[in-house]
């Protein structure tokens, strides 16, 4: 049996603003990421999560 617990956050407005920027910033990496393992593959080339480390940073 699985349970579950729901919490809400009582943010302020500046913690709900860092929060939009961290789910922002968190959304672009991962379609970066994908995007370039994506082209990198069709390249023929065998990406793994080190080379997108090199690549990010």
């Amino acid at each position: 049996m699985l349970l579950s617990i729901k919490t809400k956050l009582k943010l302020t407005s500046e913690q709900k603003t860092v929060m939009s920027k961290h789910a922002g910033i968190a959304r672009f990496t991962y379609n970066w990421g994908l995007a370039t393992w994506q082209n990198l593959y069709q390249d023929g080339y065998k990406p793994n999560k080190f080379l997108l480390k090199k690549f990010f940073n």
